[in-house]
């Protein structure tokens, strides 16, 4: 498989002059762990993750992390330290020359630049072009999604003849076909296609979703067979509604 066939196409990215605290906003809001960093022309320049603005920050000796905690039991305004420290530009600490790999670029090269330089995420770029990007979890998903995990892997077996699609296109189209169904779709919904198999990944709230999901993947032309490692979670209470329940349970048997 090539990196093109699993990556997450929806990047979020930074630009080069902006501040550590729209960064912050960034993969807070995003709920993303790393930010490609973009110059002016849109070339990927960098990388910049949670950990680095967190050591930026904070520190890493014993007198800095104390008084983070410190500030952490505070409510109100942060601390001018870290106010100063966030208003940095994203250049300042982002990490550069960038590790990254071309679209057409096999998985197992991924995989190996992600050991070798020990980062958690590998920028899929077209020249110089950020058009993708690559996670552990991703990789995860690709080895899990092999023909062996199909109860009927025999039908995996590539056909004599080429598919009018390649994997790629099956899996825009396969995404597509759940998207517009219409169907509540969460945990990440991804899709991996082998051979005309599609192979479902993500969250929904209930079986008649799952099952709806199996059959939008089904009708796309090209597809030969569907495989879901999705999972059913039902929706509960909001957490505050949870603790607030629970908390009147505790004092009922006090």
């Amino acid at each position: 498989m090539l990196a093109r066939d699993v990556m997450s196409r929806d990047v979020v990215t930074v630009g080069l002059n902006a501040t550590l605290l729209e960064a912050v906003k960034l993969l807070i809001n995003t709920r993303v762990s790393g930010l490609p960093v973009l110059d002016e022309s849109g070339a990927l320049v960098g990388m910049l993750s949670e950990f680095d603005v967190i050591r930026h920050v904070v520190g890493s000796d014993d007198a800095a992390l104390s008084r983070f905690r410190s500030q952490l039991r505070i409510r109100g305004v942060l601390a001018t330290a870290y106010s100063h420290a966030l208003s940095g530009p994203v250049r300042s600490i982002m990490v550069a020359p960038v590790i990254s790999a071309a679209d057409d670029a096999d998985l197992e090269v991924v995989g190996m630049l992600m050991l070798e330089h020990r980062v958690k995420r590998i920028p899929i770029v077209t020249g110089a072009s950020v058009v993708g990007i690559v996670s552990q979890v991703d990789l995860m998903k690709a080895l899990l999604s092999r023909p062996a995990d199909d109860a009927s892997a025999a039908a995996e077996a590539p056909s004599t003849e080429p598919g009018p699609l390649s994997d790629d296109q099956l899996r825009r189209q396969v995404a597509t076909a759940v998207q517009r169904a219409g169907l509540a779709v969460g945990g990440g919904f991804d899709v991996v296609t082998r051979n005309g198999v599609a192979h479902l990944w993500g969250r929904v709230t209930d079986e008649a979703s799952h099952q709806a999901c199996r059959t939008a993947a089904g009708k796309v032309p090209g597809v030969r067979d569907v495989f879901s490692h999705m999972q059913v979670v039902p929706s509960h209470e909001s957490d505050f509604d949870a603790r607030q329940r629970r908390g009147l349970s505790m004092s009922s048997l006090s």
